[in-house]
Formats: C-alpha cells, structure tokens, sequence
C-alpha cells in the first residue's frame, strides 16, 4: 500500500509540473501576442522560457504519443480542428 502511494504521490508531482509548464507557455504567448500588437517584443529571458517550456512538453507529448517532438505542434492542431 506505501508503495503505491508513494507512487501516486510523484504522478501527482509531475502532473502538476506539467500544469504549470502549460500555464506558463500560455501566459508567455498571451503576452508575446500583447506586446506584438504594440510593435514590442518579449525579453530575452521570457522568449528562452517559452521555448524551453515549450520543448519540455513537446518531448512529453511526443513521448506519449508515440511520435517525434518536431511533430507535436502539427498533431495538437490538428486534433484542435477536429473539436
């Protein structure tokens, strides 16, 4: 039984990694489309977090699905096209 959740435990530490990971990349992109609009850009720091942020949840996606990082975007669009 401790064994077991201890196990949950951690799933639940990188189930909310993984949130968090999801709710930063949203924030930075909001804020990259806000500050397009006024002819800025991100900071040099903001633009590196996305896009480790991004390739940390490519390599996720891809593992469980069974597919290459670089394919991730293309599959999340066109499975958000299907909704």
């Amino acid at each position: 039984m401790r064994h077991v959740q201890h196990r949950g435990y951690g799933q639940l530490r990188h189930q909310r990694r993984l949130h968090e990971l999801i709710a930063m990349v949203r924030d930075i992109y909001t804020e990259r489309t806000l500050r397009r609009a006024k002819g800025k850009q991100l900071s040099a720091y903001e633009d590196s977090a996305l896009r480790n942020a991004q390739n940390a949840l490519h390599s996720e996606f891809a593992y469980v699905m069974g597919i290459r990082p670089d394919e991730v975007p293309a599959f999340i669009e066109k499975e958000l096209n299907k909704a």
